[in-house]
């Protein structure tokens, strides 16, 4: 019996207490706009903390450790590795229009921690704007909720609340 309880208390410490979270990588954007882009921001998070944990840059289809990165930095954002980070933020500077693969690696070494991708474009088409109220009807004096995403983001953008069998061209706004 005191083999069976050993064996398990075991299992709880070697198992239970050693779950190690995994690493993550991620571009600030899935697609850059090569015209209003400076830099390339990478996000990682849960390494180990390691000098020499570093991240880099590959065009998609190349293998790391096979093919040359076209870009790299240690996780402080520096070519010396001054000091490790387990999550943090990396910059680069921009690449040319294309597809990359962004890696994260283990302490100078080729083991891949975590990876994604992401793209530079001659022109990032947004999604179209979508407007969402809290919810159908309203009662008078009310509070209407909106929320949107997606606008194009101009200085002078506006919504409007019309009338149910009116919108702009057809009538005036309420508000």
């Amino acid at each position: 019996m005191k083999y069976n309880i050993f064996s398990i208390v075991c299992f709880i410490v070697i198992f239970g207490f050693n779950q190690a979270k995994s690493q993550s990588i991620s571009s600030s954007e899935e697609i850059y706009n090569f015209f209003e882009t400076d830099e390339i921001v990478i996000n990682f998070s849960d390494g180990p903390g390691n000098f020499t944990d570093w991240i880099a840059i590959y065009n998609e289809d190349e293998v790391p450790g096979t093919d040359p990165y076209l870009t790299w930095l240690y996780v402080d954002g520096s070519q010396l590795g001054f000091f490790g980070q387990k999550s943090g933020v990396v910059k680069f500077g921009l690449l040319p229009i294309g597809n990359y693969k962004v890696y994260f690696f283990e302490d100078d070494s080729f083991t891949v921690l975590a990876s994604s991708s992401f793209k530079i474009a001659e022109e990032v088409i947004p999604e179209n704007p979508v407007i969402n109220v809290s919810k159908s009807e309203y009662t008078l004096g009310e509070p209407i909720e909106i929320s949107f995403d997606n606008g194009p983001g101009n200085l002078k953008d506006w919504i409007a609340i019309y009338n149910e069998d009116e919108g702009p061209g057809t009538g005036d706004y309420l508000t």
